[in-house]
């Protein structure tokens, strides 16, 4: 939860009558941190567990993104580190030395805005190995998520210089 007083308060009872399905109410899209969508859920409403016993596996795409594989195969050869992955940004940002928390539809449209943004800048990108990523594919993906990041946030909200966010750092570099 982010927010300040009743923004907070008001978010938190949004959320939770989401969670329960007492009322309905407007359920932003998410965004996974290349920007495509994702969902929140599989089920159908009401019928979570039926729809777990009839469908006991998840049915995904064959298409797995450049970047994502490169990451994958890092963490895997490298199972002792901590591991790298791109985390999902803040819900904040910082204009004039004053932090603002986005709404739930500005961070829906930031997300969605800025992944799409990485994942373009990393769409066509060969790196010089897949199956055994160098700590310099590492580092061009942690860039162009933080870059594409910086731009949309400063797009969106004319802010001036945002946290660092993006990739957890690894404890070799």
């Amino acid at each position: 939860m982010w927010g300040n007083g009743k923004e907070w308060r008001d978010r938190l009872l949004r959320r939770t009558l989401q969670k329960t399905e007492l009322k309905i109410v407007q359920d932003y899209p998410i965004y996974d941190v290349w920007g495509k969508p994702a969902s929140r859920t599989d089920s159908p409403v009401g019928a979570d567990w039926l729809w777990r016993i009839m469908v006991p596996v998840k049915v995904q795409d064959a298409e797995i993104f450049v970047a994502d594989r490169v990451l994958l195969n890092w963490n895997n050869q490298h199972p002792d580190d901590e591991a790298v992955f791109p985390t999902m940004p803040l819900p904040y940002y910082t204009k004039n030395g004053k932090r603002h928390a986005m709404t739930d539809e500005e961070y829906a449209e930031f997300t969605r805005r800025s992944g799409e943004l990485a994942r373009k800048r990393l769409t066509n990108w060969k790196p010089t190995s897949i199956e055994k990523p160098s700590k310099a594919s590492i580092k061009r993906i942690q860039k162009a998520v933080e870059e594409s990041r910086k731009l949309t946030r400063d797009r969106m909200f004319g802010a001036g210089k945002p946290r660092k966010t993006g990739l957890k750092p690894l404890k070799r570099f």
